[in-house]
């Protein structure tokens, strides 16, 4: 690499750094250590990190037993952890500290953002100058920035890499480097994967299509097909027991149908996707100005610091017949069409936009190209921005919209301009004006008036001097950008010192047994900071059985785990033996607290009891059908009493059951539950016991008894009992259940991975493939890819006798140029001398 190359591959990761380093720095230093921030961050991030580091070093990865009732744990959090790299760095330091690793990491993460887009930029540009601003926008654009909020860093670093790959193997004819991109990317994360596998074809064919130096042969197409397959195969180890867990979630199977596939329900979407582009992202699941567009954690984000979408505006309108053009355009109509964009999720019809990061990458690419190219109409797109960005606004402030009024106890409507609903609305918070709008509008209006000067100077100083004052421009705005979202995001955040409180906390409970906690009012996931075991959590990917098994008892189980206070018969069903309440706060009233007793205060937490929390496996002696328990509103007060069996089942344990009189199904009060909480409790097994590959009981019936334990049933799940297999069935709609014969008995439940055998071995072939196809190519057809062709728009000039006359020559124009304070022609403008002088020697020993 050249001296002026390398300088600027290192400034790309330096600068964005420093400038990670200088946003995040007053933020930990104001809560301790820690990066705290707002929603999934706070109650996913920190948690889901810590948990795995702990998993990783205890060496369990079969079944985790601190996700909601249990949970695969390579399926679970491949999507969320075990894909990063900078989690497995994380491993190498106790758990313990984890929360404090979290900021440092999130910095080189934004570092890599820029390092990789730079490499990545470079490639079409003249100027690394130009490609270095192109780095620093993609690592602080608005779709980086608003997640934060999320745990999908990982993607959008490697991204950027797959392209470079893909670019690579076709342009350059290098063998070897996409199939390794492919298998980073897969590894890292399997959702955004199948997105960049969509994004990628449409990036082949606009490249293909406009671009006469992306020439590909039959045996090039060939080969990036084979690195392809060899790529996924290589990430197998993860990927494969991925697609086996997904499957598995009901969520995962919705997908778009009739006219969802092509226009909006929700309107106000289309506003949300302008609003994306030329405002600065909002926090997520705090939808401002289209409050009503129902996208609350949806990546609705492409705004770029500084520049908005004018360089993008002036690349499509300058830059005919160009590749980037033609993938901008297709990438905006997909934006707004619902089916072509759930095509980056499978068709699913959840709304996201969470492929944004691509585009991202190509609106980066063309607004630095649009800096080097005059004849763009950079003003065009300047005032098109400001056009669009004052048209919204004046419909935010004073476009008229209809509110429900509660007004002495009765609703009314009011028609109202939203920047007055607030002083003649009567309160309605409803599409009010708020100050993250007010703030988000002139911090927009603040890029605008400094890009409009940029662009009057432009012709008035030297393209060097541009450029730095271009990045210095650049390098303010992302960080004001920077410091308003995360500020905005801090703020809303919970009060300095609560997360430090509630991580620290530690409860000595003398209990021998497994048991679930709970912790009353606290933030999702806090049972992980404690290292115990939760009935409640916040996570998308957990066994199938475990959203069969709220259903059926009519609770609503989408992303999170938190039955209403009035399910304490659930609590003692699946062992929430202990309760912590924050000593500041009273426990709730009439809720499943009426079956908890106080039994000690710990640091910050009273501690409350109940001796109603059922065993881990017990037996029944009676079932009802699924067709007489469903539509009951205390479905887990039947469970305590008795079985609930399809009428498969019931035939199936028609010798070991008696069908319960259906009248029962109908008494549901405090003193039955607990007679029959004291029936099950009697029937427990004794000794359950969690280990890394499962669990172990012992039961001792005078009877066979079907004996249900509180783990949700997955495919994984193989038991013996003295040694001999039985079968394992769902019962209760998703838990585990086995038949014991009669005497002393010891069952034991070993689970393994759905599809981690079949992902090592394709892993271990992936391997295997690559070495042989690495072999054949380097080592015996020896192919050698070729040099600089990516340096697309790089003045180099072949076959040039007296080079170095030549370059000395061009190297007196710049320097006399620069002394001057002028500018030198612009057909040398953008000549890289070191490039140029390397590129000629190399032309002087080839004719040699």
């Amino acid at each position: 690499m050249f001296k002026s190359e390398k300088k600027y591959y290192q400034k790309s990761f330096l600068i964005a750094l420093a400038m990670a380093a200088v946003m995040f720095l007053p933020f930990v230093i104001i809560d301790g250590g820690y990066f705290i921030f707002y929603g999934d961050y706070n109650a996913q991030q920190i948690p889901f990190f810590k948990h795995s580091v702990e998993m990783v070093h205890n060496g369990t990865f079969g079944w985790d037993w601190q996700t909601d009732l249990g949970a695969n744990f390579i399926g679970s959090y491949t999507y969320y952890t075990l894909g990063s790299p900078f989690f497995w760095f994380m491993t190498l330091f106790p758990a313990s500290i984890s929360e404090y690793l979290m900021a440092p990491l999130l910095c080189v993460k934004i570092a890599l953002f820029s390092l990789f887009g730079f490499m990545y930029i470079r490639r079409f540009v003249t100027k690394p100058q130009t490609a270095l601003i192109g780095g620093i926008l993609y690592a602080f654009s608005g779709f980086n920035l608003y997640n934060i909020f999320f745990q999908f860093q990982d993607a959008i670093i490697w991204f950027p890499l797959l392209l470079i790959g893909l670019e690579e193997a076709v342009v350059n004819k290098r063998r070897g480097l996409f199939a390794l991109v492919v298998a980073l990317n897969c590894f890292a994360n399997y959702f955004f994967f199948i997105g960049e596998c969509v994004f990628l074809v449409i990036y082949f064919l606009c490249r293909f299509g406009c671009d006469k130096r992306f020439d590909i042969r039959v045996r090039d197409f060939f080969a990036l097909a084979f690195e392809s397959v060899v790529g996924v195969l290589i990430a197998g180890v993860l990927f494969i027991p991925s697609i086996y867990q997904v499957l598995d979630v009901p969520r995962s199977m919705n997908i778009l149908t009739d006219w969802s596939f092509l226009f909006y329900g929700n309107e106000q979407r289309y506003g949300l996707i302008l609003e994306g582009m030329f405002f600065p992202p909002e926090i997520a699941a705090r939808n401002i100005m289209f409050s009503e567009a129902n996208a609350k954690w949806s990546s609705v984000a492409l705004y770029l610091p500084l520049f908005s979408m004018a360089g993008v505006i002036a690349f499509v309108k300058g830059a005919k017949g160009h590749w980037a053009r033609i993938l901008i355009v297709i990438c905006t109509v997909m934006s707004f069409i619902p089916g072509l964009n759930a095509a980056f999720t499978l068709f699913n019809n959840n709304y996201y936009t969470r492929w944004w990061y691509m585009f991202e990458l190509i609106c980066c690419l063309a607004t630095v190209y649009t800096l080097e190219h005059e004849e763009f109409d950079l003003k065009f797109g300047f005032n098109s921005c400001v056009i669009v960005t004052f048209v919204m606004t004046v419909l935010a402030f004073f476009a008229p919209f209809t509110e429900n009024n509660i007004v002495d106890g009765e609703s009314k409507a009011t028609l109202l301009p939203r920047v007055l609903v607030g002083k003649f609305g009567n309160k309605i918070e409803k599409n009010q004006i708020s100050y993250e709008l007010i703030i988000a509008i002139l911090l927009c209006a603040g890029f605008l008036i400094l890009l409009g000067f940029l662009i009057k100077i432009r012709k008035t100083v030297s393209s060097r001097v541009f450029s730095k004052q271009l990045l210095i421009a650049t390098v303010v705005s992302s960080m004001m950008l920077g410091y308003y979202f995360v500020g905005q995001g801090r703020a809303i955040g919970p009060r300095v010192g609560y997360y430090n409180e509630v991580s620290s906390a530690r409860f000595e409970i003398d209990d021998s047994e497994f048991y679930r906690i709970e912790g009353v009012n606290e933030m999702n996931n806090v049972n992980m900071l404690w290292g115990e075991s939760s009935l409640k959590s916040f996570t998308s990917i957990i066994p199938g059985s475990t959203f069969d098994f709220y259903k059926l008892m009519g609770i609503d189980r989408t992303v999170n785990s938190a039955p209403e206070e009035s399910h304490y018969a659930l609590r003692a069903l699946t062992r929430v033996k202990y309760v912590m309440v924050k000593s500041n706060n009273l426990p709730p009233e009439e809720t499943y607290m009426e079956i908890y007793d106080y039994m000690n205060t710990q640091g910050d937490y009273d501690v409350y009891k109940t001796d109603y929390a059922l065993p881990m496996g017990f037996a029944y002696d009676t079932f009802y059908l699924e067709s007489e328990a469903k539509g009951n509103v205390k479905v887990d007060n039947l469970m305590v009493s008795s079985a609930i069996l399809t009428e498969e089942q019931a035939l199936k344990y028609a010798d070991i059951l008696e069908h319960e009189d259906p009248y029962y199904a109908g008494v549901i009060n405090t003193t039955k539950f607990k007679a029959d909480a004291e029936s099950r409790i009697a029937q427990g097994v004794s000794d359950f016991t969690i280990t890394k590959s499962g669990f172990t009981a012992k039961s001792d019936y005078e009877t066979e008894k079907l004996v249900v334990f509180s783990v949700p049933y997955c495919d994984g799940w193989s038991a013996t009992v003295n040694g001999n297999p039985v079968e394992v069935d769902k019962i209760n709609g998703g838990l585990c259940a086995v038949v014991v014969p009669s005497g002393t008995c010891d069952i034991v439940f070993e689970y393994e991975t759905p599809g981690l055998r079949y992902g090592l071995y394709a892993t271990f072939g992936g391997i295997i493939l690559y070495a042989i196809y690495v072999l054949v190519f380097v080592v015996i057809v020896k192919n050698k890819p070729r040099r600089f062709s990516h340096l697309y728009d790089s003045d180099q000039r072949v076959g040039i006798s007296a080079h170095r006359a030549y370059v000395k020559r061009i190297t007196e124009c710049v320097e006399n140029a620069d002394e001057r304070g002028g500018d030198i022609p612009s057909t040398n403008r953008f000549v890289d001398l070191d490039l140029l002088e390397e590129k000629l020697v190399e032309d002087e020993q080839d004719k040699k």
